[in-house]
């Protein structure tokens, strides 16, 4: 086996019942935190961000030894695919025509849902209004939301 691997008999011995160094004990606490970090970050996270995670949750550890370690055991980020455009709206060419023709615009309201009125207040932030409001005077959207 030491023939194989080109190293002395002592040598070998020598490692083999050597004790794990501080640095390695540590650096096998740290790598389980590492793949903690990394695996809750669906493997997006880098070096870096994981140096901020950890630094995050109280562990003092550099960027560097990071680094070292995810490329020591392996641990890749996944690059995502950049966003290909596939729409060019600026051409001169014919726009294709609506075979569908769909109307969007309702007359009155369905009935089902919550009910929304011009006197019920102003829409709260997310509201969509129904299309057949666009019809009524601003004025008169304005006097029934006004409180007094």
């Amino acid at each position: 086996m030491c023939r194989v691997f080109g190293v002395s008999r002592s040598r070998y011995y020598t490692q083999l019942n050597a004790k794990a160094t501080k640095r390695r004990r540590e650096d096998r606490a740290l790598l389980v935190d590492i793949k903690a970090a990394f695996d809750d970050s669906d493997q997006t996270y880098g070096a870096g961000r994981i140096g901020h995670e950890l630094r995050a949750r109280g562990t003092r550890v550099g960027k560097n030894r990071i680094w070292r370690l995810m490329k020591l055991h392996g641990l890749r980020v996944k690059t995502m695919r950049r966003f290909k455009l596939t729409t060019n709206s600026d051409h001169k060419r014919p726009v294709a025509p609506n075979l569908v023709k769909r109307n969007f615009s309702a007359e009155a309201p369905v009935g089902s849902g919550p009910e929304i009125s011009p006197t019920s207040g102003p829409p709260k932030a997310g509201c969509i209004l129904p299309s057949f409001w666009m019809s009524f005077p601003a004025g008169l959207l304005a006097g029934a939301w006004t409180r007094g």
